[in-house]
């Protein structure tokens, strides 16, 4: 992850400059103060339009007065500028028209005052409908915030529920995010597509967790605040909060790469708010084996698993999916002779993924769902995850309807 071999770009270290400086603005403004003013919160992510806010006032300090900050980042330079707007209301509430600048990161400060006391909170605007970024860091990777293309429904709400899409080893999670906005739009949901760029994460780094500092198990040991599962699972909850949803639970659905990221997080990520893993297409497994090494099996000695944990692991709610005619030899897939091993193709290994872990549990929970007449297509198994988590029969002609 942290092997410079392709230097960032000057532009990406002034974005990461100036996300730093919101980010440092965002903690001071959650920060405070005294509680005499009290702004009744809201998600974090808005749509254009309309917003109305009201607050309460415990103090005798005079009329509650209310105006707003707007922040904008821009996307390709990320040079920050902001505009003080003048006062909007005067009393216990108060509204805005808020707007999204195209190919800019939008936010407000939205800020309640009295002659001593004052509330605020902070806001981003996102549209709905459209393919769009969110960026997203923490401490432990403050200097390679990660963008997340995100989907909002029409009907965007409280009562939308979240899907979290992991795209292949080419790293087009606009892509992703593109191939689910229907599913999205018909079936409100909020679509987030983690965007982990190749020059900062290996392929190993994204597809196996980011576990270790080298590739295939090699390497030292990364503290967990590092690895990709974690981070993906602190995306969603940021997410999710931010939205306001009420259903904490999500889907977390992988293609190719994204798939081999999948099933891992399943086993080493501990996060009991995924409803469903689904792993559609992967070029190769770690399968459930203690006697098999990391990562085609779970031999290693930093892991400390033990029979149990495995048998825990397939008792998880894990789909295993692959195109019936996915049996190319491409040039992304993995064809040494540990790989080989599982089979000669996407189709044959997984099977043996699920045929692996039916001999060590007999009561396996998993499922795995062949889709007729299709290759290794992101767009078209896609549409065949949508139709599953719907309880739709998965047939060649619906998915090539919708091409």
């Amino acid at each position: 992850m942290f092997d410079k071999r392709n230097q960032i770009k000057a532009i990406g270290r002034v974005a990461v400059k100036q996300f730093s400086f919101i980010v440092i603005l965002q903690c001071l403004i959650f920060a405070g103060t005294a509680e005499a003013i009290s702004i009744t919160k809201i998600a974090k992510i808005q749509t254009p339009g309309i917003l109305s806010l009201t607050a309460d006032s415990k103090s005798s300090q005079g009329l509650i007065k209310w105006n707003a900050v707007k922040f904008v980042i821009d996307e390709s330079t990320g040079v920050c500028e902001y505009s003080k707007d003048t006062v909007k209301a005067v009393g216990s509430s108060a509204q805005f028209n808020i707007n999204n600048e195209s190919g800019k990161y939008t936010f407000y400060k939205l800020i309640a005052s009295d002659a001593v006391q004052s509330d605020s909170l902070t806001i981003q605007v996102l549209l709905s409908g459209k393919v769009q970024k969110y960026l997203y860091s923490n401490n432990s990777i403050s200097d390679y915030p990660i963008p997340v293309w995100i989907v909002l429904p029409t009907k965007y709400s409280s009562n939308s529920k979240f899907i979290l899409t992991m795209c292949g080893i080419s790293r087009n999670a606009i892509g992703m995010a593109s191939y689910w906005s229907t599913f999205a739009e018909d079936n409100n949901y909020v679509v987030a597509a983690p965007d982990f760029n190749a020059n900062d994460w290996s392929g190993s780094s994204y597809s196996q967790g980011n576990i270790f500092s080298g590739a295939n198990g090699s390497g030292t040991l990364n503290k967990k605040e590092r690895w990709t599962f974690n981070i993906v699972s602190e995306i969603h909850r940021e997410l999710y909060t931010s939205c306001g949803l009420k259903d904490s639970t999500y889907e977390l659905w992988g293609f190719s790469g994204g798939a081999q990221f999948v099933h891992r997080f399943a086993m080493f990520q501990n996060d009991n708010l995924v409803s469903r893993y689904t792993a559609a297409s992967a070029g190769f497994y770690s399968v459930p084996d203690l006697n098999i090494v990391f990562p085609w099996g779970m031999k290693h000695s930093a892991f400390n698993l033990n029979q149990k944990d495995i048998i825990e692991y397939t008792k998880k709610n894990l789909v295993v999916m692959c195109g019936s005619e996915d049996t190319a030899r491409d040039k992304e897939f993995k064809t040494d002779e540990k790989s080989d091993t599982q089979g000669l193709n996407r189709l044959q290994r997984a099977k043996y993924f699920y045929n692996s872990a039916k001999q060590i549990n007999p009561d396996l929970k998993w499922k795995i769902i062949i889709i007729p007449a299709v290759a290794h297509e992101a767009r078209k198994m896609s549409i065949a995850g949508g139709n599953y988590i719907l309880n739709n029969p998965v047939r060649p002609k619906d998915i090539n309807n919708e091409l």
